[in-house]
């Protein structure tokens, strides 16, 4: 909303629809969006990553994406792909057909390669840069990683329960990272 309202700042005549979970949350509201979206009843849409996913666009030749690097600072060794397939995904979405497209990104990591492979478009680059992170940090698939979650409404009771599970798996010569609280 922040957004739509700066954006008409800058194009107050232009009409603007925006796509995310409070603009989408009746049924079948996405599909009133992006019709009016491709019937050019609106020049602009704004819209958080769910405009990214599978939605195909004939006439887009600017996207921009805000904060783009915020997702890589989660604590998920997969972060770095996760970011990477987004901006790859929304930078396919302009300029397609016989249309040339652009690609605004903000970013406060420019020189992250995931960041960067992504903007060029440059699978090769990026697969060889996550193989490499993920073979120095021995994660998958040079490793293989389970999670082990467990609930409990008696904290007590939970923390004895994971410490007797990792002093088995310890037997077991399994590396452990953890436990920790979720």
């Amino acid at each position: 909303e922040k957004i739509e309202h700066e954006i008409n700042k800058f194009f107050p005549n232009t009409k603007i629809l925006r796509f995310d979970s409070d603009s989408t949350l009746k049924k079948n509201s996405y599909k009133e969006i992006l019709r009016k979206f491709e019937e050019h009843k609106a020049e602009i849409l704004i819209g958080t990553q769910m405009v990214s996913k599978g939605f195909d666009f004939h006439n887009v030749t600017l996207v921009g994406v805000l904060n783009a690097d915020i997702g890589l600072f989660s604590p998920d060794f997969k972060s770095g792909e996760k970011i990477f397939q987004l901006l790859y995904q929304v930078c396919g979405r302009s300029g397609r057909g016989n249309k040339k497209g652009k690609a605004i990104i903000q970013s406060f990591n420019t020189e992250d390669p995931y960041i960067s492979y992504s903007t060029i478009m440059d699978t090769k680059k990026y697969y060889n840069t996550l193989l490499a992170d993920r073979l120095e940090l021995n994660y998958p698939p040079f490793s293989k990683i389970i999670r082990i979650l467990l609930k409990s409404k008696n904290l007590n009771i939970l923390e004895k329960k994971i410490h007797s599970i990792a002093k088995i798996l310890k037997k077991k010569d399994f590396i452990i990272l953890g436990p920790a609280l979720a």
